[in-house]
């Protein structure tokens, strides 16, 4: 696995074909991450390790997973890590927007639905 920055993009590939794209930017005084492509557990924790770095500071983080194709079962427990986070540190907020519904599916299927803030 490696791992790219390009702007304001982080590029996760492997074997040289890039699998997931990991944009940041600021919007209407939150943090946004819009991952693109494959949230695989073969590098969560480099994903995991951007959304904690958000959440240990305490600025509201939203997720735009709109372009998520695949979200391992580990990755799903980088956003409840997350959010354990947050709850303990009591600021910030974290918000999961444009879910697909397989994505969706997913989060309810494990019960993570009902934990987590998704709109």
């Amino acid at each position: 696995m490696e791992r790219k920055i390009v702007g304001d993009s982080i590029l996760f590939c492997v074997d040289g074909k890039t699998v997931l794209t990991l944009k940041e930017y600021e919007k209407d005084g939150s943090v946004v991450l819009q991952p693109d492509g494959e949230l695989r557990s073969d590098f969560v924790h480099d994903f995991q390790d951007e959304l904690i770095a958000f959440v240990t500071v305490g600025v509201n983080v939203v997720v735009d997973m709109g372009k998520v194709s695949y979200l391992s079962s580990t990755a799903q427990n980088a956003f409840l890590t997350a959010q354990r986070k947050m709850d303990a540190l009591k600021k910030g907020k974290l918000t999961l927007r444009n879910l697909t519904d397989a994505v969706y599916h997913e989060f309810e299927s494990t019960g993570l639905s009902e934990l987590l803030k998704i709109e």
